[in-house]
């Protein structure tokens, strides 16, 4: 991919001239931020986590448990779907690193 700060000015303005009628009026209310925040955080929390955690095989069962856990749709929800799933989780194996 080429860095944008690499090109000529002119070209970058050239590509997004034509997105800017787009943009206009697309400013999302503070709810919507705060919903697209936890998804976001959910997304990290039961797909990107796991995806990492399941490279260790002893930890796989923490990636399941991260997997399984509730939706994190709110504040209320976040930190007790996720303590619930990993403390369902014990260590069977110690890791050396």
């Amino acid at each position: 991919m080429i860095e944008p700060s690499a090109l000529p000015m002119p070209f970058p303005n050239r590509l997004l001239k034509p997105l800017l009628p787009r943009l206009i009026g697309t400013r999302a209310t503070p709810e919507i931020h705060e919903r697209r925040s936890y998804l976001a955080l959910d997304w990290l929390i039961r797909e990107a986590t796991p995806a990492w955690l399941d490279l260790v095989p002893a930890l796989a069962p923490h990636a399941a448990a991260l997997r399984d856990a509730a939706v994190i749709a709110d504040a209320a929800a976040a930190p007790h779907s996720v303590v619930r799933s990993a403390s369902s989780c014990r260590p069977t194996t110690r890791l050396h690193v």
